[in-house]
This record gives C-alpha cells, sequence and structure tokens, in this order.
C-alpha cells in the first residue's frame, strides 16, 4: 500500500551515499526491513548470490510491496517477492472526494462525494440543477428549480441561482443565493444559460401558465431572465407572447457580446437576439426544410468579427427523424446554407448539442435510432449520433456511437477534440453518467462514472475541469447536486472542498480496439477482448477492428 520504489535507483543512491563497499538492502525506517542482509557490491541486488556476496540479496523490502491499494494485503517473500492478495468485500476509504466504498475483486469502488444544496430549499420541496455556467467573473452560475404539491392550487415551483465562487465551494457555509420570482400564476423552468459579457448570466427556458388567459387554454410561453451580478442593478426579465406555445432550449453568446436564444414554435424552430446587456432584440420563427416539421434544440456561436450561430435540431421529413442545421446572423437570416443530415441506414435522428470544428463549420452530438416515439427513440437501437457539418457545403460526415446514450453537452478541448457529458437514455434511468471524448475523425472514448447521478447541464472551468450539475435521489426527495471531475470523470481534492483534477494526459490513440487509460501522468493502451465491439458493427481481433 506505498510508493512503488525502483530498486536500482536505491542501491545507486546508497553507494554514493557511503564510503563501504556494501550497499544497503533495508530500509531501517520500515519495521522488517533493516533484518535483511546487507550485501558486498550491486550485481547481488536482483537476488543472484557470487563469490563475494555471502547470501542472496532479498528479492524484496516489506517497503517496495506497499501498492498503495487498500483493497490488497500486501507482502514481501525475501526469496519470491512481492504478492498482492485481493481482498474481498469490506469497507474502505478511496479519498477525501469519495464516500466510504467497498472492496470488489481487489478495487475499492465508491461514489464520488457530490455537493447537494437540500438544505436550500424549504422542506418537503424538490429541487434539480437544470443549468449550469462560467460567467466573465470566472464564477459558476448554477440554475435551480424547486417545487412541491400545493394542495388545491396543483404544483407550486420556486426558482433560484447558486453563485459559485472561482476557487471552488466553500462547504462551510452556503454560496450566494438569488431568488427568481415568477411571474404571478406562471411557474418558470430554466433550461439553459449564456454568460453575459459584463458580468452576470442570461437564463432561458418556458413559463406556464396556470390559468386561463383572455379566456384562453393555458399555454407555455418562451421565457428568459437576466441574472446580475451581486451588488448590480437587476437585469431584464419578460416572455414571449405570440400565439402558440412556444418555448427555449438553448442559448450561446457571439464574438460581440450579442446573444441567440433558440427553441420551438409548435411545429417550426424559433429563434431570438439579445443584446449584450439582455434586452431582448428581434425574434423570428426559424422554419424547417418545405413539407416538413421541425425543432431546434441547440446553439453555438461561430468564430468571427461578425455575430453568427449555428443551431441544429430535427426536421421530420416525410415521417423520418433527420438532423436540421442552420446559420443565423445578427439580422435573423441565415447566412449559410441550411444543412439536413439523413441518419444512415433509414434510421432517425435528432441533434442535441453542438461545439465549433476549428477547421469550420461545427461538430453536433445528438441520437440516432432504427425508430422513434414522440421525442424518444426507440431504446435498443438508440445510439449516440455524431455529426461533423463543414462549412462551405461539403457533405456532412456521420458516426453512430455508445449505445443508449444521451448527450447533454458538448466542448471543444483545448487539445483538440470534443467532451459530451451523457446519460442513460431519459426513459431507461435517472443516472450511470458516461462522458465521451471524441476526436478528429468521430471517433469515441468512453469515461463511465456510473456512481453519478442524472445530469441536467455542464460547464467547463479554466482548468478544463468539468463542473456537472443535475438532480440526486435522497430518502425519496430529489436534491440538486454538482461534482467537478476531470474528462476520465475521476474527481479529486484540491480546495474548499470541492472535487477536482489535473486534466489527464489525452491518451486516445484513435483505435477502438485498445482501452486507453492515463496513471500516474503514464499513458497505457491495453488490448480490448476478441469480440469486443467496435464501431457500429464491427469487432475487435487483437488491435485491429474488424467489419463484417
Amino acid at each position: 500500500m506505498s510508493r512503488h520504489r525502483h530498486r536500482r535507483a536505491d542501491f545507486a543512491w546508497a553507494a554514493r551515499a557511503s564510503t563501504a563497499l556494501y550497499v544497503a538492502c533495508s530500509d531501517p525506517q520500515i519495521p522488517g526491513d533493516a533484518a535483511f542482509a546487507r550485501c558486498p557490491n550491486a550485481a547481488c541486488e536482483q537476488g543472484e548470490s557470487s563469490a563475494t556476496c555471502p547470501q542472496d540479496c532479498p528479492a524484496c523490502n516489506p517497503s517496495d510491496c506497499i501498492d498503495d491499494n487498500p483493497c490488497t494485503v500486501d507482502t514481501c517473500d525475501p526469496k519470491v517477492g512481492c504478492s498482492h492478495k485481493a481482498v474481498g468485500g469490506g469497507p474502505c476509504e478511496k479519498g477525501p472526494c469519495f464516500e466510504e466504498g467497498s472492496c470488489v475483486q481487489g478495487q475499492c469502488q465508491a461514489a464520488p462525494r457530490l455537493w447537494a444544496w437540500s438544505s436550500d430549499v424549504g422542506a418537503g420541496m424538490k429541487d434539480t440543477a437544470t443549468a449550469v455556467v462560467r460567467d466573465s467573473d470566472g464564477a459558476m452560475v448554477v440554475a435551480v428549480e424547486a417545487w412541491q404539491a400545493a394542495p388545491g392550487s396543483g404544483v407550486q415551483h420556486d426558482n433560484f441561482v447558486l453563485r459559485i465562487a472561482p476557487g471552488g465551494v466553500d462547504l462551510s457555509k452556503p454560496p450566494t443565493r438569488q431568488a427568481l420570482e415568477p411571474d404571478p400564476n406562471h411557474d418558470d423552468a430554466l433550461a439553459a444559460m449564456a454568460a453575459l459579457a459584463g458580468g452576470g448570466a442570461l437564463a432561458v427556458g418556458s413559463q406556464a401558465e396556470l390559468l386561463p388567459v383572455n379566456g384562453k387554454a393555458p399555454r407555455t410561453r418562451a421565457r428568459w431572465i437576466g441574472i446580475a451580478r451581486p451588488g448590480s442593478p437587476n437585469l431584464p426579465r419578460d416572455h414571449l407572447d405570440v400565439d402558440g406555445d412556444h418555448w427555449f432550449s438553448a442559448v450561446a453568446r457571439a464574438s460581440d457580446g450579442t446573444l441567440l436564444a433558440v427553441g420551438g414554435l409548435d411545429q417550426q424552430g424559433f429563434a431570438k437576439r439579445f443584446f449584450a446587456d439582455a434586452e431582448p432584440s428581434w425574434n423570428l420563427p426559424v422554419a424547417p426544410p418545405a413539407g416538413a416539421t421541425g425543432r431546434l434544440r441547440a446553439v453555438t456561436s461561430l468564430p468571427g468579427s461578425k455575430p453568427r450561430w449555428m443551431a441544429v435540431g430535427h426536421a421530420n421529413v416525410g415521417n423520418q427523424l433527420r438532423g436540421w442545421a442552420v446559420e443565423l446572423g445578427a439580422t435573423g437570416t441565415a447566412t449559410g446554407s441550411e444543412v439536413v443530415v439523413t441518419p444512415d441506414e433509414g434510421w432517425h435522428g435528432t441533434l442535441l448539442a453542438v461545439a465549433p470544428h476549428p477547421a469550420g463549420g461545427v461538430v453536433a452530438a445528438g441520437v440516432a435510432s432504427s425508430a422513434w416515439f414522440g421525442d424518444l427513440p426507440e431504446l435498443p437501437t438508440a445510439r449516440v449520433w455524431w455529426v461533423h457539418i463543414p462549412a462551405g457545403g461539403a457533405a456532412p460526415k456521420q458516426q453512430r456511437g455508445e449505445q443508449n446514450r444521451w448527450p447533454v453537452a458538448l466542448f471543444a478541448l483545448p487539445t483538440g477534440g470534443w467532451l459530451a457529458p451523457t446519460l442513460l437514455h431519459p426513459a431507461t434511468s435517472a443516472g450511470a453518467t458516461s462522458l465521451l471524448t471524441l476526436d478528429a475523425e468521430l471517433r469515441e472514448r468512453a469515461a463511465t462514472a456510473a456512481s453519478l447521478p442524472y445530469v441536467a447541464g455542464a460547464a467547463l472551468w479554466p482548468d478544463g475541469t468539468l463542473a456537472l450539475v443535475g438532480q440526486i435521489a435522497v430518502q425519496g426527495q430529489g436534491d440538486a447536486w454538482m461534482a467537478r471531475v476531470d474528462r476520465w470523470a475521476n474527481p479529486d481534492c484540491a480546495h474548499s472542498g470541492m472535487c477536482l483534477a489535473t486534466p489527464a494526459l489525452d491518451c486516445g490513440d484513435g483505435n477502438a480496439c485498445t482501452a486507453d487509460v492515463c496513471k500516474q501522468g503514464t499513458c497505457n493502451q491495453a488490448a480490448l477482448p476478441a469480440g469486443a465491439g467496435c464501431g457500429t458493427t464491427g469487432q475487435c481481433k487483437g488491435n485491429t477492428c474488424e467489419k463484417p
């Protein structure tokens, strides 16, 4: 359970430090080490005898055999060497950022210690973190929705935001909280946020009418709320008032500080622009291809001096759901060609997240399936769907990935490639989070964090670690939570009680038939078992993915 010491380096150090001709085979600071013999020359260090060695130098010292694994029993046999016997069952401590774990096949399995704030919500209320963004001050702003059944009046909602300082969470005191009161007889549901250039954030989502208005049945309206930095004047907040149900799904800030929110208006897309101070500008429907219905689900800003955005979602063309992407500019008109991506093999697909591609265009993440029911794909065949939409009208490139995964967000990594937090399909489970990395060839790598609960939003810290937020079930009550992990889903402790890790080296070797691991700063690629799945339909044989 200790440091691994290279014996040859130990002997060389001892020879330099001593004026005698003997090389130390022991560490007197470790109980038991001093009982081992001393050998007269370095040739004995590997256990061989010689004419000048009165006895064999031991094959190990006890201190050499400690492997830092709480789920193994480490022993040293001077004639054989180290052995590490796995402990079956029993508790173990994996580290300060984990709950108490248990030993399984020689490994300590433990859930990450999440930061939850159920104490911030009234008794009997459930809450979930729905979105998170890092603002221009470096702090994380988290949107939280709380609700409870109110006798005689349906469900009562309470929305607020929490501000997490740039240094992380101080567990000794609650974070700064700002209430977001809804309009009377309305409930807000915030879906996404974008940082404002002057500080604070713009939150967008939907607002449900609880009572008829002007004799019309209750409906859903697109909602936005400007969230000021602490101590600053309030920012604009309002809702749209157009015919039909409408809502916002995503928002992104362009190079000039203006923002674009996108969503749906009945059976078509919808977009609204905001100035840098969250003041609203134009809004317009975004019609899908002729004869089709559709909606926009995600948006990203595109590089350049003029404000441009790429919005993605899906269009229903001839009863087949297809990926839909449209570029919008500052005036609300299309600035580039509209793209409809038909999934391979006649499947259905929708795009849920999008990020810029360094060579131009965008990469989008979504879900594809052989069958579709309403807004959900058919589970047995549902897979992550990666699509590269190049600039200049070139044909899109697509690839299907891990099964039953639902992308929550997509980030371009400074080292190249993209990172997508995903969860098991919403109809399957409320947990089992995976972080998927993608290279330039749309090859996927997974870092599973099955112990993390339902993830609803994500944002990047400056060091490349990821802030994840969502909901966790605690004693039958939903609680909002937040965790900080690296791209391999590994938490670690640094400061203020928050979990984070130095970003792992990108060990992806581009081979779908190897397991790529970063351990103690060193990359290792191990061949997957023969027959393991690779690509869409291939199987691994050695280090090669063979197609049928």
